[in-house]
């Protein structure tokens, strides 16, 4: 689980005469490893009180997966209630702006593997999760 490479950057601007914040994100990760195994069962390795054995093909760590580079954002426009210092905020998040679809978990058992409601087993390399999608996220502050 071993990132090799972090890198987060954060970005404000605010927009005093019109009190609008403009807020930024960039994270970059290096890509996790892995390593390509293949599993026995009991019957084939004769290793006793287990269900089945994991042999790694190489060594541990020995391949990593894409680096992801994503970005978020945040637009928030204040409005001031009364003439007391109520604040009423309205803002939009904005999760992987760029809809980054980086590949972050692989199949790893040599020479395929079945999953459980798909049919056809998932081949070594094969990609099987990918970074969430772009999301939108609305909100409202009320500071007082």
């Amino acid at each position: 689980n071993d990132f090799e490479h972090e890198l987060k950057v954060f970005a404000s601007y605010q927009f005093p005469r019109i009190d609008l914040n403009i807020n930024a994100s960039y994270l970059l990760l290096g890509g996790r490893p892995y390593t390509p195994y293949q599993q026995y069962s009991f019957d084939e390795i004769g290793y006793p009180y287990s269900s089945g054995r994991r042999i790694f093909l190489e060594p541990r760590g020995s391949n990593r997966r894409d680096m992801r580079h994503i970005v978020s954002a945040r637009v928030e426009k204040h409005f001031t209630v009364g003439a007391s210092r109520n604040r009423f905020s309205l803002f939009m998040d904005v999760f992987n702006l760029f809809n980054d679809d980086t590949v972050s978990f692989i199949q790893n058992r040599v020479p395929s593997q079945s999953y459980a409601g798909i049919d056809e087993p998932v081949e070594y390399g094969a990609p099987t999760g990918l970074v969430s999608p772009r999301q939108l996220t609305f909100g409202a502050r009320w500071s007082f």
